[in-house]
């Protein structure tokens, strides 16, 4: 509920409100930005160290490099931070390299956000690589994050707004005919620390399996969730919040039968709400200005959903039910709050707006942009009960009109329904890749597949225990022969000869027509060849090989396949 606002903070309100209710600001994943020896490279001389610089800083802990021949054999894994630089990973190499073909693949997690990124490239020693840079596009959201992220900030809502509500809006008005509700708010004061705690136990089993690779919820008695609080910075993040979670339960099981310390109840909760800034999009701008946005408006979104909910637990039905005229009251402290909060929200919101969507298309061309449309749909839907709150209800509460109390307990119930579908679509927004990444990550996939008109494309992939070569020739515009070669990498790199089915399958650039389909037939070498596949469109084509195997899984790899014009 807000009150009646001049119509140009409400036009203001409604554009850039959008991206407001705990989204914040975001950024880059850890990207690769440089890369020594550098991708699609020929070298003369091996090389003592593979050093790849990200756009973020990284937990070495949980990131790594690995190294692989032509023939698939690992030739060395693992990987160091740079001297007196985070953003940069290393991985020694021991010995000269022999003349080959390299594939360089990584893996890893960002130290300011806990997101992972992950790709590969070829480089040749001696000889020519044949294939750029692969930059793997992930826009998949866990649900396991999501679920966190949104308890994390039902639990801040539920702490800091309800203590809040508490002292701001509810106690003033004791003197002025409000009943005494110490009991119902502190019990949603509870719900809050629940929430906070399954938040912290959901979010730290879904990082660990970002990091570890682990799952849920073995992850949390097996050592893996654990190992990531003092080898992480999400970790030591989230030791904070644990801190603040048992300090809280132990003042509200201290003060059980009792009034509540609201202020310090306050700190407590703003202390949930804002840390996980120190560990999201935001921090990973690397600006101070950004973090602090990213509190207010984790804090602002506290404060708002959490007095909803709290007029809810005041209003429910009961002997010594508010007097309409009391309400009114009551309700105008909030509006005031109210109003600061959402001109608050909507500063950050249009910060964050201009950072993360700066091209309408990425606002159906995206993930981030389609959840960023859907939450202006649901501000809506908010913006209009609030505002019937402001012309309808609240005038007829001052003129002391007591069948209106319930309408006004349906109406802020339908705003809070909303807010926590908001919460929801923050989470996913959280969790995901940023529209502006995404678009980023677009053109620099484009960029580094592109080869020369004709040029013939190599590329490495594995999926479990086979290895896969794929030769797109002479990769141009036209007829191509596809050569898929498979290994298996528990037999000696033995060749898989005999595969029941290799399918090619490829997507066009454009995403036109229908997905084609290609048998390739086995050339009697361990290779299995489509002697003439049609690759009509210039541009990236994504090609799926599917190796079907009696008596084992179909091993499934993806590659990025860049046509390049024709020369004029």
């Amino acid at each position: 509920m807000i009150r009646r606002v001049p119509p140009r903070v409400s036009v203001l309100a409604v554009l850039v409100a959008v991206l407001m209710l705990g989204a914040g600001p975001a950024a880059a994943h850890a990207d690769l930005v440089s890369a020594d020896p550098s991708a699609n490279s020929r070298i003369d001389a091996a090389p003592d160290v593979v050093r790849l610089t990200f756009s973020e800083p990284i937990e070495p802990a949980h990131s790594d490099i690995r190294l692989r021949n032509l023939a698939g054999e690992e030739i060395a894994a693992g990987g160091q931070p740079a001297q007196d630089d985070p953003f940069t990973l290393e991985l020694s190499l021991a010995g000269d390299l022999p003349d080959d073909v390299y594939t360089v693949a990584w893996r890893v997690v960002s130290a300011a956000d806990g997101h992972e990124s992950a790709g590969r490239y070829t480089f040749g020693i001696g000889m020519a690589a044949g294939s750029a840079a692969r930059v793997i596009i992930d826009e998949s959201v866990s649900p396991l994050n999501v679920i966190g992220r949104w308890l994390d900030m039902a639990g801040a809502a539920l702490t800091l707004g309800v203590a809040a509500f508490a002292t701001l809006v509810w106690r003033p008005g004791l003197t002025q005919g409000l009943p005494v509700r110490n009991d119902r708010l502190r019990r949603a004061a509870v719900a809050g620390w629940v929430f906070a705690g399954a938040g912290l136990l959901v979010g730290l089993s879904a990082n660990a399996a970002v990091m570890t690779g682990s799952s849920f919820p073995a992850n949390l008695w097996d050592g893996s969730a654990s190992g990531l609080l003092g080898s992480s910075a999400y970790g030591t993040v989230w030791l904070g919040r644990a801190g603040l979670w048992v300090i809280l339960g132990a003042m509200l099981a201290i003060r059980r039968g009792k009034p509540l310390h609201w202020g310090m109840l306050s700190l407590i909760g703003l202390g949930l709400a804002v840390l996980p800034s120190l560990v999201s999009h935001a921090r990973a701008l690397g600006s101070a200005d950004a973090v602090l946005n990213d509190m207010l408006h984790r804090t602002g979104a506290a404060l708002w959903v959490g007095g909803l909910a709290a007029w809810i637990v005041v209003l429910l039905p009961a002997p010594d039910a508010p007097s309409a005229k009391s309400l009114s009251k009551a309700v105008s402290r909030f509006s005031n709050i109210a109003r600061l909060l959402v001109m608050l929200l909507a500063v950050g919101g249009l910060f964050a707006a201009l950072q993360q969507i700066n091209d309408g298309g990425l606002l159906t061309a995206t993930v981030y942009g389609r959840a960023a449309v859907v939450k202006g749909i649901l501000f809506t839907g908010m913006f209009a009960l609030a505002g019937f709150n402001v012309l309808v209800v609240e005038p007829r509460l001052k003129r002391g009109i007591e069948s209106w109390p319930p309408m006004l307990r349906m109406t802020v119930g339908g705003e809070l329904i909303l807010a926590a579908a908001l919460f929801v679509v923050s989470a996913v927004m959280a969790s995901g890749l940023p529209a502006v990444d995404v678009s980023q990550l677009r053109a620099q996939a484009d960029a580094s597949n592109t080869t020369a008109d004709g040029a013939p494309y190599f590329g490495m992939g594995i999926a479990g225990d086979v290895m896969v070569h794929l030769e797109v020739l002479p990769g141009r515009v036209g007829a191509n022969e596809i050569v898929v070669s498979p290994f298996v990498l528990s037999d000696s790199n033995r060749a898989l000869t005999d595969a029941t089915r290799v399918q090619i399958r490829a997507a066009s650039p454009d995403g036109s027509g229908p997905e084609l389909t290609f048998d390739a037939q086995p050339s009697g070498d361990g290779a299995y060849v489509v002697a003439e596949a049609q690759l009509d469109q210039a541009g990236t084509w994504h090609l799926q090989v599917v190796i079907e195997q009696a008596g084992a899984d179909d091993a499934v790899t993806e590659f990025e396949v860049t046509i390049p014009l024709p020369s004029s």
